[in-house]
């Protein structure tokens, strides 16, 4: 490279390094004001769950793979179970449901929607199974309670047509909302595990209200509760909430009509440097008794040298499909679709180009 094109280069990225840095200070000082202006929403962290109850984790996953004239789309979603025994701890793994189907001309940027659709689909049936364990238990959601947090695709409708299952896609919702609400009239105390609030805005939206001034440098909550722990380290021994969901949020006012309310609360596990977000759906219940009552739960299940709650890692761990597994399955799709041919070598010119 020329050097004086190399100084350039190099001339320009110092420039922006004291832009970054300088916008930075601005933030982590815009964070520390926040924390000050709405310190009535900050509460000490509640101790260790001690008593032990019965605790259940709740996940789903998918895999996409293949060319466009033929993608595999595979689903799954899993329940698992902690059992406590005197010696330790037992879990019990379920896999609810699954899902194998072959798609044809969907965009890619659409069909990981249509997959996760599905997944979340499984994932709701799973949990409308959860009273089968007995009342008063505690289950471990991997993810948002609204989820997904969108209306499902036009383009998954046809799968969900295949499982005989049309209404549950026009409908999905509010399906999934009756189902949170009959398990909390049953005494479960749901927990919506959030562990990379990502892009989510809940907190601006509410903070917006206090410290707007302030509130509009952030590009999301992940970014603001990062932030506010570099501003002030001690804010580790406290959590911030509970918050009620938006009244503006799209899609809230599908669950308030089942009777839920959603509250959220934002939290640093032992062992993390970024927050996560927990969600509790309450209906008469106090919305801060039911927080905590999450956050000591958290608390007790996150070992020592893991990051996020046990259930949350065991069903994550037990649904998680591999994506060389999903190749493995398609490889075999193809396979046996030429075996059973007449014409194996127009079908596999037509079929295996892309896939090797």
């Amino acid at each position: 490279m020329d050097p004086r094109l190399l100084k350039m280069f190099l001339d320009e990225v110092s420039a922006k390094s004291r832009r970054i840095s300088e916008a930075i200070g601005r933030k982590i000082e815009a964070a520390r004001r926040i924390a000050e202006f709405c310190r009535w929403y900050l509460k000490p962290l509640p101790p260790s769950e001690t008593r032990r109850m019965g605790v259940v984790g709740v996940d789903g996953s998918f895999q996409v793979v293949g060319p466009s004239h033929l993608r595999l789309i595979l689903a799954v979603a899993v329940l698992v179970r902690l059992l406590w025994r005197a010696e330790g701890v037992d879990v019990e793994t379920m896999y609810t449901g699954y899902f194998v189907d072959v798609v044809h001309g969907i965009n890619e940027d659409v069909v990981r929607g249509v997959a996760e659709d599905v997944m979340m689909f499984l994932e709701t049936q799973s949990l409308e199974r959860i009273t089968d364990f007995g009342d008063g238990i505690a289950v471990f959601i991997d993810g948002p309670l609204i989820d997904p947090p969108r209306t499902l695709l036009e383009e998954s409708a046809k799968l969900f047509e295949k499982m005989g299952c049309s209404e549950a896609h026009s409908r999905y919702h509010e399906w999934r909302a009756q189902v949170l609400s009959r398990a909390v009239k049953r005494g479960a105390l749901l927990v919506g595990y959030v562990k990379r609030p990502g892009s989510d805005k809940l907190l601006l939206r509410v903070l917006n209200s206090c410290a707007e001034d302030y509130a509009e440098l952030f590009e999301s909550d992940d970014e603001l509760t990062a932030l506010m722990l570099v501003a002030q380290p001690e804010l580790r021994n406290f959590f911030l909430g509970p918050i009620e969901y938006p009244q503006e949020h799209p899609l809230y006012e599908i669950y308030r009509e089942k009777g839920l309310r959603i509250v959220t609360a934002y939290t640093i596990p032992p062992g993390r440097m970024r927050p996560v977000r927990v969600e509790v759906p309450v209906i008469m219940s106090n919305a801060e008794d039911a927080v905590i009552k999450a956050l000591a739960l958290v608390r007790t299940l996150t070992p020592q040298g893991l990051q996020h709650p046990l259930p949350v890692i065991l069903a994550h761990e037990r649904c998680s499909i591999n994506k060389e597994a999903a190749k493995t399955m398609l490889r075999e799709l193809v396979s046996r679709v030429l075996t059973s041919s007449r014409n194996p070598e127009v079908v596999g010119s037509a079929l295996v180009e892309d896939l090797t």
